[in-house]
C-alpha cells in the first residue's frame, strides 16, 4: 500500500491486473470522483492492463467525474465490452485504447462530456494535452451511438500509427495499426469541440479497403466537423454535419467518399 498523497493532482486508481478470459469482470454501477494521477503512466481512474482477451466481461454505467488524468483505459486489452458510461470534467483522454495493438473492443452508448488538457503529461510521446474525449490508436474495434460534448480538443481522434508502442509492441511486433480495416463506427455524435471526429496527425489512417464512418452526427465544433489528414480510402455515410466552422475537412487525402450526407452552414 502507498501513503495518500498530498499532490493535487493525485487521485485513487482502479486496476485490472493480468486478467484474462475466463475470468470474468463485471464492473457495473461504480462512481469515482478526482481519480487519476496526473504524469503518473498507469494510474488512471478505469484502466484494464495488458489482459488479453476479456471476452465476457464488461465496464457499464460507471460514472467518472473531475479525473485527474484519462477516463476509462483499455490497454493491451481486447474483446471487452463497454457501455453507458458517464466521464464528465475528465484530464487528459477520455476512453481509450493506449498501445494500438487493441482489438475486438466494443463502445456502445456512453458520454463524454467537457474535457481538458493535462498540465503535466506522462511522457512527450503523449497527446494528452490535447484530449480527445474517444481516444483510438486501432481501428479494429467497435463505436456504436457514443457521444462526445466539450473537448477543448477532439471528440472522436483516431491517432493510429504505423506500428504498435509500449509493452504491447512486442505482443503484436507485426501489426500495422494504420493499415487496419475500421470494424464499425455507427450513430455516433460529436458536438462542441474543437474537433468533431478527426484522424489527424500521425502517418495517417490509410487501409487497404475503404473505412466507412456511417450516420456521424457532428455539429457546433469550432473548427471542423470532420477532419482527414494524411491518409485515404475514408468514407462518411449517411452523416449529418451543421453549424460547423469547416464541415468536412480533408488535407493531403486520396479516394475519400462522402455519401448519402448532409452538410448545413
Amino acid at each position: 500500500a502507498e501513503d495518500d498523497s498530498e499532490d493535487p493532482l493525485d487521485g485513487g486508481h482502479f486496476i485490472i491486473l493480468h486478467t484474462s478470459n475466463p475470468v470474468i469482470q463485471t464492473i457495473v454501477g461504480v462512481e469515482s470522483h478526482g481519480f487519476g494521477q496526473q504524469g503518473k503512466l498507469g494510474k488512471y481512474p478505469m484502466h484494464f492492463h495488458m489482459c488479453d482477451s476479456v471476452e465476457g466481461s464488461v465496464v457499464s454505467k460507471l460514472s467518472v467525474r473531475n479525473t485527474k488524468q484519462r477516463g476509462i483505459v483499455v490497454h493491451g486489452t481486447n474483446d471487452l465490452y463497454l457501455s453507458e458510461n458517464i466521464l464528465h470534467n475528465t484530464r487528459g483522454h477520455g476512453f481509450m485504447l493506449e498501445d494500438g495493438g487493441e482489438t475486438g473492443n466494443t463502445f456502445v452508448r456512453n458520454l463524454g462530456a467537457v474535457s481538458h488538457g493535462v498540465t503535466i503529461r506522462i511522457s512527450d510521446d503523449e497527446s494528452d494535452t490535447n484530449p480527445a474525449t474517444f481516444w483510438m490508436t486501432n481501428p479494429d474495434n467497435t463505436w456504436i451511438g457514443n457521444v462526445a460534448a466539450g473537448s477543448a480538443f477532439s471528440g472522436f481522434w483516431f491517432e493510429v500509427g504505423a506500428r504498435v508502442r509500449g509493452p504491447s509492441q512486442a505482443v503484436y511486433p507485426d501489426m500495422i495499426p494504420n493499415t487496419l480495416a475500421l470494424r464499425h463506427f455507427i450513430d455516433n455524435v460529436s458536438h462542441s469541440n474543437s474537433q468533431g471526429l478527426q484522424t489527424y496527425p500521425q502517418q495517417g489512417y490509410r487501409p487497404e479497403s475503404l473505412a466507412v464512418f456511417r450516420n456521424h452526427k457532428s455539429y457546433r465544433n469550432r473548427l471542423s466537423g470532420v477532419f482527414f489528414h494524411a491518409g485515404g480510402r475514408l468514407s462518411l455515410d449517411g452523416a449529418y454535419l451543421s453549424d460547423n466552422n469547416i464541415g468536412v475537412l480533408i488535407d493531403v487525402d486520396h479516394s475519400d467518399v462522402i455519401s448519402n450526407s448532409v452538410i448545413i452552414g
